[in-house]
């Protein structure tokens, strides 16, 4: 401790520890010659200093307002000094690397008094007091720094550095392992991915689409996660149009990446990016969302969004399809067989589903089986569904195939029996591929009629046998039309019935397409004829097979019909109450019906009452049965019978239940008429995946009463309003 100690071999900072007063001492001692001694300056007593270590800051902590990747923030830093922060003094916080504090801006330490000016140097933000407020004693202290930037990468930050020091720079108190923060990744917006066919099974390119919220590095990824569904195994042919450089793509499970080189950072926007032969998912649904993220070389997450909306498959269509009982007489129990060729594989497990019209009786369906597929098939029933259920077999790649259903019994009533439905599913009953407009068969009354109808030539007879000439009727009186087809070979299934005032020039209806059965109950109309006749056409509720027309008869002399004095039409649509003896009529486009009878009326422009044949009609019209007036059977008689009301243009597509065809009922000029919809991928991109739905059988008796236009080609060749459409479902539940 005594030994000689040149001046020059004295460190300088330990030198600073001393008084000024003691390195004067010093100074002189050595411009005198002299030689200083530990001794000496042990001697020098309190002229000598200890050598002074930091204290310890306590209660650290550094807190970003935002902890999202690549965001700027303001920044609390708070801790509790144990030494007194000079007037002069310094709070030095160092950031961990990542963190760009270049552009950090004002701060302000709420705690402490005076002025304050800061400074950058690399990652440390220093906070200099002005020497204009007091010596800040020990206390828990608070500062803000703006403008700091966070990392652009997820993850934790690492540790920063909180320190006091005085004007010198010299170490008051220092946490240098202050707790670091774990930021989160940035989220992507504007996002998108969108195969370029929905079908299900086909292969596609898939776009992506997303907005950056940090930049994509010049080694970064761009990650993309498919749904359960997706056959991503082959995907290939990456690339990102949006950005420089080039891509490399690889597959793992469900994700697919694409690797960025030969580059540059690619600043913050709208990014597109597209991914080659992707496979769909073999059955019709949702795909669930998918997940999207960008990352570094490292796989470090930067920015990312894992609900980009899901898309939804729709079922690939099935070909050449056919549903063939073996017999087609009524009630007959048949083995049916069922062909149709796919284009997606039915898996092992998959299952056939064939839907019959409501005429048939599936209920005793067995033995279902389809010789080219493997494995064996089990039969189940729900509905007029019949399925059947593979097992012990491969999976089916696409191709022609033919089944077998034993113990379907036809319909017990002949003509059509409604388009079949051919599905295939996974085992979870996702629809594969499907066909719901398969061909109708036609069911015979007996064999004569089936023979008939392919190999010999029917004739068609009809013959009005009442009312008599010169019958004399009054208004209101009930006449009985009577006729005879038994003259014709062909089966007459429906008559028209209609009258005429002007000898035969110009007819009005009385009935479309009432059932055969040999007489009709008609009430004589407001009129005042001499030369009424009527006239019968046989139809098969498509064409007119053949007509007659009655002797010449009349029809009362009122010009009004006078109904009970106590019968009146107000203004609410009651129609009780009158003074005058004759009736009011209600106003065009008034719903009524007698209270008699079901069958509602509309009041046509020409003062007719014009029926609704079934509910349906009536429903594409209106929502509810509240706003149809009940009136009289006297009252009634007011009106002459108009032409059926026809299915409302633009509610509903239409087809008669003997044809497959499909139409448009669209508006022409006033006149409803027909547009057949020439394929089902039309009616699809015109009405949606589900324009099956929008079909209604249209009673054969309404049918001539249409126009036939022009066929449909294209999707634009009329305007279709999907809000204002109802499905058969809406149409049976109102």
């Amino acid at each position: 401790m005594g030994g000689i100690l040149p001046i020059k071999h004295i460190n300088l900072v330990f030198m600073q520890r001393f008084s000024e007063a003691f390195i004067t001492k010093l100074r002189a001692a050595v411009s005198k010659g002299l030689v200083v001694t530990m001794g000496l300056m042990l001697a020098a007593g309190s002229l000598l200093p200890s050598v002074v270590h930091a204290a310890a800051l306590t209660s650290t902590n550094v807190q970003p307002a935002s902890l999202v990747a690549g965001a700027s923030s303001t920044v609390t830093v708070t801790f509790t000094t144990t030494t007194t922060i000079p007037a002069n003094g310094k709070i030095k916080v160092t950031f961990p690397s990542g963190f760009n504090v270049a552009s950090a801006g004002p701060v302000n330490c709420s705690t402490i008094d005076g002025t304050l000016a800061f400074g950058v140097s690399s990652q440390t933000v220093t906070i200099t007091r002005q020497n204009d407020g007091t010596g800040q004693t020990a206390a828990a202290e608070s500062c803000t720094i703006n403008g700091v930037v966070n990392p652009q990468v997820s993850g934790t930050t690492g540790t920063y550095t909180i320190q006091t020091t005085d004007a010198s720079d010299v170490e008051l108190d220092v946490d240098a392992a202050v707790a670091g923060d774990v930021i989160t990744a940035g989220v992507l917006t504007s996002t998108n991915v969108e195969p370029a066919s929905l079908v299900a099974g086909t292969t596609n390119v898939v776009t992506v689409t997303f907005t950056t919220v940090n930049p994509v590095p010049s080694t970064g990824k761009v990650k993309v996660i498919f749904g359960a569904g997706f056959n991503v195994a082959s995907a290939a042919g990456g690339a990102c149009p949006s950005m420089d450089g080039s891509f490399v793509t690889s597959v793992s499970g469900q994700t697919v990446t694409l690797t960025r080189s030969g580059g540059t950072s690619e600043p913050v926007g709208a990014q597109t990016c597209t991914i080659n032969a992707i496979v769909n998912p073999v059955s019709a649904g949702t795909t669930g969302t998918y997940t999207i993220t960008t990352t570094n070389s490292s796989d470090v997450t930067i920015d990312t969004l894992a609900t980009v909306s899901a898309d939804t498959i729709t079922a690939a269509a099935l070909s050449s399809t056919n549903v063939q009982p073996a017999g087609t007489l009524t009630g007959t129990t048949n083995t049916v067989t069922v062909t149709f060729t796919t284009t997606d594989t039915i898996p092992a497990n998959g299952k056939i589903v064939v839907t019959f019209g409501s005429g048939f009786n599936v209920a005793s369906a067995s033995s279902g089986a389809c010789t080219t597929m493997d494995g064996s098939f089990a039969t189940g029933v729900s509905g007029q569904a019949v399925t059947l259920t593979r097992s012990g077999g491969s999976g089916q790649a696409g191709a022609a195939e033919s089944c077998t259903i034993a113990s379907i019994q036809n319909p017990t009533a002949a003509g059509s029996t409604g388009t079949y439905t051919i599905s295939t599913t996974n085992s979870s009953d996702g629809i594969i591929e499907t066909n719901n407009a398969v061909t109708a068969d036609t069911i015979y009354a007996s064999s004569s009629d089936s023979s008939s109808s392919t190999s010999t030539t029917l004739v068609y007879d009809i013959h009005v046998t009442a009312p008599v000439a010169a019958a004399v009727y009054e208004v209101g009186d009930a006449i009985a039309i009577a006729w005879s087809t038994s003259a014709g070979t062909g089966t007459v299934s429906a008559v028209n019935l209609d009258y005429s005032v002007d000898g035969g020039t110009t007819w009005s209806s009385i009935v479309v397409g009432t059932s055969n059965d040999g007489s009709y109950a008609w009430t004589a109309p407001n009129i005042s004829q001499q030369n009424v006749s009527i006239r019968a056409q046989a139809t098969d509720l498509v064409t007119v097979l053949d007509s007659d027309t009655s002797d010449a008869f009349s029809i009362g002399t009122n010009d009004t019909v006078d109904t009970d004095e106590d019968t009146d039409t107000s203004e609410d649509g009651d129609t009780s109450g009158t003074t005058d003896g004759e009736a009011n009529l209600l106003p065009e486009g008034t719903f009524m019906r007698s209270t008699s009878w079901s069958t509602v009326y509309y009041i046509g422009a020409d003062g007719t009452r014009r029926p609704f044949l079934d509910a349906q009609t009536f429903f594409t019209y209106a929502d509810n049965f509240d706003g149809v007036i009940e009136v009289t059977d006297d009252y009634l008689a007011n009106y002459m019978i108009g032409a059926p009301m026809l299915a409302k243009a633009g509610t509903v597509l239409v087809k008669v239940q003997s044809l497959n065809e499909v139409y448009a009922v669209v508006d022409m000029d006033g006149v409803l008429t027909l547009r057949w919809i020439m394929t089902e991928d039309l009616a699809r991109s015109m009405y949606g995946t589900m324009w099956a739905d929008y079909v209604i059988d249209v009673p054969v008796t309404a049918w001539p009463h249409f126009e036939l236009g022009e066929d449909i080609d294209s999707a634009g060749d009329i305007e279709t309003d999907l809000d204002s459409m109802r499905t058969r479902l809406q149409l049976s539940t109102m």
